[in-house]
């Protein structure tokens, strides 16, 4: 008899979209349109989420290399440059 092979079951399509400076209270996206009505037509949003950094340039590094700050060695938020390497 001959086997049918076997069905790889799919796999969902993730898409993260980091945004920066989107804070509720301040109404930050009053300003941009386009971008609220993009991410609420479109997007999720996560009413009890809570992170362990909740600093910018630290917490996007864990989000992207999935590691803790203690972990990861960026200690440093934005500097007078704009950049996060403190440099």
């Amino acid at each position: 008899p001959r086997r049918r092979p076997r069905r790889r079951p799919r796999r969902p399509n993730v898409l993260l979209l980091l945004t920066d400076d989107q804070d509720v209270l301040l109404g930050s996206l009053d300003f941009m349109p386009n971008l609220r009505r993009t991410l609420t037509s479109r997007g999720v949003t996560f009413r009890n989420a809570f992170v362990h950094t909740p600093i910018c340039c630290p917490s996007r590094t864990s989000i992207l290399t999935g590691r803790y700050l203690h972990n990861g060695g960026l200690a440093i938020n934005n500097t007078v440059e704009g950049n996060c390497y403190g440099r």
